[in-house]
Formats: structure tokens, C-alpha cells, sequence
């Protein structure tokens, strides 16, 4: 059996974020009730995955996802404030995660390992870090790696 939250997230990343192919169900945004209720729930079942891991997934997805549409809906409400046509630069996160990874960050890209060390900051911590730095236009990533996004 599968034990860990991890093991769920990679196995959702390897089927379903690394292929044209949609979760099970139409999950539109993460909906934990969705995603604890529906066909994905049975999927993750019938591959391992104890139900307690799988709940602490979609926990974190949830969460995640809550996140993000807070952030966006930031951005949204200052860029309604802004002329139209110009976008406001992003500034950088008074959170010290934060300013340790746009310091490990360089213009070069940089693969996850390399940041992890240079940050000793976890994986899915760095994950969501750098999903949210990408949104906000910040950083670039490519093939696994990531870097400034050039001004």
C-alpha cells in the first residue's frame, strides 16, 4: 500500500498533469467535496492509496486552490484599479520563503533539487512557491527548471 500525501500528488501529477488527459468527473476548480465524493476518490482507492492520505491530498490541493483564486482575485481587483493597458510590476512577497527562494533564483534555470538545497525548503512547499510566483509573472519555468523571468 501507498502511504504517503506525496505518493498521491505524484501519482495525480503523472497521470493527470503530464497528459492532455482530464481527472475523472469534471472537477473545474478543486472542489474537495467533488474530489472526495467522486470517480478520482475510487480511482486513487483501486491504485493503493489509503483513504486517509488521499483526504489529506485533496486537503492540500483544496487549499491550494482556495489560495490561488484569493491571489487572483487580488490582482484582478488592483489591476481594475491601474489604466487600463498597463500592468503593475510584481513586488516581492514580504514572507522570508520567499525572498530566500528569489534570492536561490537566479536567471539561469534551476532545477528543483538544486532550490531545495539552496533553500532547505521542502518540495511541495517550493511547488506552490514557485506556481504562484509563475502566476504572478515573476518566474519562468521550463523542463523542470526555473528562473527570474527577465524584465
Amino acid at each position: 500500500m501507498k502511504e504517503s500525501i506525496l505518493d498521491v500528488l505524484l501519482y495525480l501529477f503523472e497521470h493527470y498533469f503530464t497528459e492532455d488527459v482530464p481527472p475523472p468527473g469534471e472537477l473545474g476548480f478543486l472542489d474537495r467535496d467533488r474530489l472526495a465524493n467522486g470517480p478520482l476518490l475510487d480511482e486513487l482507492t483501486g491504485a493503493g492509496f489509503s483513504s486517509a492520505e488521499i483526504h489529506k491530498a485533496f486537503d492540500w490541493l483544496g487549499a491550494l486552490a482556495e489560495a490561488l483564486r484569493g491571489r487572483l482575485g487580488e490582482a484582478r481587483a488592483d489591476a481594475a484599479e491601474d489604466l487600463p493597458g498597463t500592468v503593475p510590476a510584481p513586488t516581492a512577497p514580504a514572507d522570508p520563503d520567499y525572498q530566500r527562494l528569489w534570492q536561490a533564483l537566479g536567471h539561469d534555470p534551476t532545477g528543483m533539487d538544486t532550490l531545495v538545497s539552496r533553500t532547505g525548503l521542502t518540495t511541495a512547499r517550493l511547488s506552490s512557491m514557485l506556481l504562484l510566483m509563475e502566476l504572478e509573472g515573476r518566474v519562468v519555468s521550463g523542463h523542470g527548471r526555473y528562473m527570474r523571468k527577465a524584465s
